[in-house]
């Protein structure tokens, strides 16, 4: 961004929790991070939760809006032209999520609301994200379902979608 801050999209495994369970899975074993970096404050680290809406005591079952708007394996970033905003995918949610440049918090980072960020279904494992920010258009690789995927960034919509050839 114009800012010149860094912003690194990453996973941080919390190695020191047992969650091996008869069930299956069980705990708060990774935490979804957007970590910032502002090389005018000496390399000063912003660290924020992507998934900060969750209540990490409520039954997996009965919280169901919590995990459609939650963000698994952040990845690719790309910036719009004026730096006010960016592309982030998310390969486990199936998503490309926009981000406001002047929010430093999870709260706002998405969006007005949380609740309903600013976000589109792109398809099986988005990896990768160009922007071609005078057309309005959002190019992204899924590469679990190898195919490129055109979003209108106005409105977030998904126009099309080509398989790529093998």
């Amino acid at each position: 961004p114009v800012t010149g801050k860094i912003y690194v999209p990453n996973t941080e495994a919390r190695n020191t929790v047992r969650f091996e369970h008869p069930l299956g899975v069980r705990g708060h074993v990774v935490d979804n991070r957007l970590s910032i970096v502002d090389p005018l404050l000496g390399n000063s680290l912003t660290i924020l939760d992507l998934n900060a809406h969750i209540n990490r005591a409520s039954d997996p079952a009965g919280n169901a809006a919590e995990r459609v708007v939650s963000i698994s394996q952040p990845g690719m970033m790309t910036w719009s032209d004026d730096g006010s905003y960016a592309f982030m995918t998310a390969i486990g949610s199936r998503r490309v999520f926009r981000l406001d440049a002047t929010c430093q918090a999870s709260s706002c980072l998405f969006g007005a609301s949380r609740a309903t960020p600013d976000a589109v279904d792109v398809g099986n494992g988005p990896t990768g994200v160009a922007l071609h920010d005078a057309l309005h258009r959002l190019y992204v690789l899924n590469r679990i379902d190898n195919t490129i995927v055109t979003v209108d960034t106005t409105n977030l919509q998904k126009l099309s979608e080509r398989k790529l050839l093998d």
